[in-house]
């Protein structure tokens, strides 16, 4: 399903089982900046490639949209969580290494959704014991070129 937000936004929700898609965030920077391209896919955890100027300048290596839609789920941005013993009342063992984002076709109550910003992007993960949502945006103002990347992690257990 996809809905146009209030805030100009778009949300895909089950973003991994639509048809792929790729875009770029765009290389704002600010007065003064120096801007940053970010190339996205809905797969993983979206981040695919980013650098300056053009390809030839990336960070991240650059890969085509084809490759790329493959290749984000182990070259790309990853997130592990550590499974405490708090999430004990889960099917979870204790100590267990979680890795969100990932395709998952049929798991019972996961919910996964993309945000999509003009500047920015944001990634939802949802069971019955966590809630996992990652945003990236470039910087802006600064001297150097780079990507934020904010991680929230809430314990619904």
């Amino acid at each position: 399903m996809y809905t146009i937000n209030a805030d100009g936004s778009v949300t895909i929700q089950n973003y991994q089982h639509k048809p792929p898609f790729s875009s770029f965030l765009p290389g704002i920077s600010g007065f003064q900046g120096v801007p940053l391209w970010a190339f996205y896919v809905n797969r993983g955890q979206a981040i695919a490639g980013f650098g300056k100027e053009n390809k030839n300048g990336s960070i991240m290596e650059f890969q085509p949209a084809v490759k790329a839609y493959h290749d984000v789920h182990r070259q790309g941005f990853r997130t592990f969580i550590r499974v405490s013993p708090v999430l004990e009342k889960s099917d979870l063992r204790k100590n267990e290494c979680i890795e969100p984002f990932q395709y998952h076709s049929n798991s019972p109550g996961l919910s996964q959704a993309m945000h999509i910003w003009p500047d920015k992007l944001g990634l939802v993960e949802e069971t019955d014991i966590l809630r996992i949502e990652v945003e990236v945006s470039t910087l802006y103002g600064l001297p150097v070129p780079g990507l934020l990347r904010t991680l929230r992690i809430t314990n619904r257990a």
